[in-house]
């Protein structure tokens, strides 16, 4: 930290926590600053950067996964996607533009809290934000049952809104980046941390992306040119062309609902192999690497 100020850290802060709590490629201690304001301090590891090119060079050993998914797994493509994004959350100046853009979409959203960045002591491998206290989700279970309830329907609508009017979603749902909280003027609140990995999607994309949802969603037309054009291998794909309809009103269900929907009864992929059977393998195999993050987003939601 010294290090990074240019000056002895007694001048920046009053007192700060020994203890770190993990974070990603670095650790979290809590601190106060001399006009009192308490901080989150995000510090990235000494030679972590060397330690994460190391590893990724060691990714180079994976030419193939085994069996005959080499014939048409571009894992080259998710190699370079997973490197491009521990690139990014290795540099703490683009997760302080992620995370000041993140402040402003909650600017706009009920119940969403993103720490404010106190800029002039982030660097480009130190963070420094707001402090922000919240529950976990083992302690937000003990919440009332319509308390709850709104948390559920707040943070779907965040997911929603970040996704198709902002184009940008917070992708690492580990529950080490979610507190939450009951505000006595906002109510039910997720507090949010950690915007070193997120998903960017640009409108023509997006707009692809809502057709098919709501396409799929009220049964209609053929998904092969909606997949296509989202970067789905249409060579992969057109050999189940005719199975493409009922796989995603099955992956969109949810959404063609008009109330609630139980999870638990949508058993995804004991349904999905009932369509498609030993074709199962084109249409994983199929999917663009750069949609990695917005699936881990949507399973961390729907595991909240």
């Amino acid at each position: 930290l010294a290090r990074a100020w240019d000056r002895p850290m007694k001048e920046v802060l009053r007192e700060i926590d020994p203890d770190g709590h993990a974070a990603s490629l670095g650790q979290v201690h809590r601190a106060l600053l001399h006009d009192g304001r308490a901080v989150a301090v995000k510090t990235a590891y000494p030679g972590i950067r060397e330690a994460v090119t190391t590893d990724l060079r060691a990714l180079g050993w994976l030419s193939a996964p085994v069996g005959d998914l080499r014939r048409g797994f571009d894992l080259h493509a998710y190699r370079a996607e997973i490197a491009r994004d521990l690139n990014e959350e290795l540099d703490y100046r683009q997760e302080l533009s992620n995370q000041r853009r993140f402040g402003d979409i909650a600017a706009t959203m009920d119940g969403l809290v993103v720490p404010r960045v106190v800029e002039t002591l982030s660097t480009e491998n130190v963070l420094v934000s707001e402090w922000e206290e919240g529950q976990t989700i083992d302690d937000a279970r003990a919440w009332p049952a319509a308390d709850r309830a709104e948390l559920a329907r707040r943070m779907l609508r965040q997911f929603l809104s970040a996704l198709f009017d902002h184009g940008s979603v917070h992708s690492d749902p580990h529950p080490g980046n979610y507190r939450f909280r009951i505000d006595p003027t906002r109510g039910p609140c997720v507090v949010l941390y950690d915007f070193g990995s997120v998903f960017t999607i640009d409108d023509y994309h997006r707009l692809l992306l809502l057709r098919l949802v709501t396409q799929s969603a009220a049964r209609k037309g053929d998904p092969l040119a909606l997949l296509s054009a989202l970067g789905f291998r249409r060579e992969l794909l057109e050999p189940i062309q005719s199975k493409l309809p009922a796989v995603c009103a099955i992956l969109f269900e949810p959404f063609a609902q008009p109330g609630k929907f139980d999870l638990a009864q949508w058993r995804r992929s004991e349904r999905l192999n009932d369509v498609l059977g030993d074709d199962r393998w084109n249409f994983r195999m199929a999917g663009p690497a750069n949609l990695i993050l917005l699936m881990r987003a949507f399973r961390g939601l729907m595991f909240y």
